[in-house]
């Protein structure tokens, strides 16, 4: 195997691995030994660049979500009610169903909705909560 140079690349393929593994088996039956062979990663490339299991969930969590195309729910501030809610539905429905990152991070976020860890707090807050107040009645 060539050696890789490049950091970004490895905390990158860390992150697309850690997404899938945490999307497939839940944040507490993830190993982190899983995710680096996947990534073709050391195990050590978790503490250097993440520090710990824990926040490389939490950063794995934000990395799908922004990976997703689709995400940005800014142009249903202007419709009305009814049609913000349909249209969030129909977004919603799109990401359930598609493959690749979506996938990933509908599973995420299903995982985390049924057995919460409470590492993603501040990402639901940032990321997901202004969605969900776009479809508060005007």
């Amino acid at each position: 195997m060539a050696k890789r140079k490049d950091g970004k690349e490895t905390r990158q393929r860390v992150l697309n691995a850690a997404a899938q593994v945490f999307a497939q088996k839940g944040y507490r039956d993830a190993t982190v030994a899983e995710i680096c062979e996947r990534a073709g990663a050391n195990v050590a490339a978790v503490n250097y660049y993440f520090g710990d299991k824990e926040r490389l969930y939490e950063e794995s969590w934000r990395h799908a979500y922004v990976e997703v195309p689709g995400n940005d729910f800014s142009q249903l501030s202007n419709r009305h009610p009814q049609e913000r809610l349909r249209q969030y539905i129909q977004i919603l429905l799109k990401h359930f169903v598609e493959t690749g990152e979506m996938r990933s991070f509908s599973r995420l976020y299903l995982r985390e909705l049924l057995n919460p860890t409470g590492l993603i707090k501040d990402s639901w807050l940032e990321l997901i909560k202004p969605n969900r107040e776009l479809l508060q009645l005007s």
